[in-house]
């Protein structure tokens, strides 16, 4: 009797919860990723949300999720206090996929270059989503000089704003360009001009970019959560790139 008063309080005590919402995992259930509460709360498809930059170089993206409702409120959340337990889980729905998507299994594992901040203390996502994903974080870009919030610019200043905001952290010939291809990591995806920006900087230098991965996109105005588009403004107070 006592063996399974034990055994009972063991499985009460030690239940696995979800990393997102700490309510225990339900049977076929695992840590690794959100429970199938979080992932109908969140919108998260199961393999995530796929398209393609409209800015040049045209790069193809996936990201977890549509940037809205109580995924938004969740990423402002973790831009304030990170958690990297939430992080891994809302990656691993898109990990596998960008894996196949971008990857080349003879080359290695994917390079991951995180959007840099021009503030030293700025947002600290994309650095620890790169941590979170099965890869090689690399730090060759840094940002070359501040650029304006995009919300109120229309498409061509956006192109101007962010022209030339990056360059790589030791100029010259990259000793990097062989190898894996690249794969730029942010945390929100609207315009895409800025990761478009950051693409460039690095096929400049000779260096292959596969494509981009983050956390969520702005849908479009007037398109589902699931449509392509990408939203030309963002939300005061988000600043997504």
């Amino acid at each position: 009797m006592w063996r399974d008063l034990l055994a009972q309080f063991r499985s009460l005590v030690l239940q696995p919860t979800c990393s997102v919402c700490q309510v225990p995992l339900q049977p076929g259930e695992g840590e690794a990723e959100p429970c199938g509460r979080c992932r109908q709360r969140l919108t998260l498809p199961a393999k995530g949300l796929r398209g393609r930059l409209r800015p040049e170089p045209r790069l193809p993206w996936i990201c977890a999720g549509p940037y809205d409702g109580a995924l938004r409120q969740l990423l402002l959340a973790q831009r304030r206090k990170p958690d990297e337990r939430v992080l891994r889980v809302l990656v691993a729905g898109v990990s596998d996929a960008a894996g196949m998507r971008f990857g080349d299994p003879d080359a290695g594992p994917l390079r991951l270059q995180p959007i840099p901040s021009w503030k030293r203390r700025g947002n600290p996502l994309p650095d620890l989503i790169a941590r979170a994903l099965p890869g090689e974080p690399v730090d060759l870009l840094e940002r070359s000089r501040a650029t304006l919030g995009q919300h109120h610019l229309d498409r061509a200043m956006r192109e101007r704003n962010q022209a030339h905001s990056f360059r790589l952290r030791q100029p010259g010939p990259s000793r990097c360009s062989a190898g894996p291809p690249l794969v730029l990591v942010d945390d929100i995806l609207t315009t895409g001009h800025t990761v478009a920006a950051a693409a460039r900087c690095l096929q400049g230098a000779g260096l292959t970019v596969a494509g981009v991965l983050c956390l969520a996109r702005t849908p479009e105005p007037g398109r589902g959560a699931g449509g392509s588009g990408l939203r030309c403004e963002s939300r005061n107070g988000d600043r997504p790139g």
